[in-house]
């Protein structure tokens, strides 16, 4: 937000043409985040979307976010949540895919 206040004060004009289905799911994670709901986004964790997705979803202090690449193994995950898997596997898998907090 710094770097667009800077270009807006130098007259720069901004036009979001984010989709509006993206920008529901960006409503729906930052109102989870200040529920201290945890989200799960499945998308690749390196993708722009899935990027800017987590940071609406991590808008508070208190929210957490972990990304499930369709690749990762979604069993996988369910068990984990289902299941109470041992959680030292669950970031051993996922290094680097979830953030602070999380479970």
């Amino acid at each position: 937000m710094a770097t667009r206040r800077k270009l807006e004060e130098k007259g720069c004009n901004f036009v979001d043409t984010t989709c509006g289905d993206v920008m529901s799911v960006w409503k729906r994670v930052r109102q989870y985040s200040k529920d201290s709901v945890t989200s799960i986004i499945h998308g690749k964790a390196w993708h722009e979307e899935t990027m800017a997705t987590s940071s609406q979803a991590r808008a508070t202090a208190k929210a957490t976010t972990w990304w499930c690449s369709p690749s990762a193994g979604n069993d996988y995950v369910c068990n984990y949540i289902t299941t109470a898997a041992i959680k030292q596997s669950f970031f051993d898998k996922f290094k680097g895919a979830y953030s602070e907090g999380i479970f």
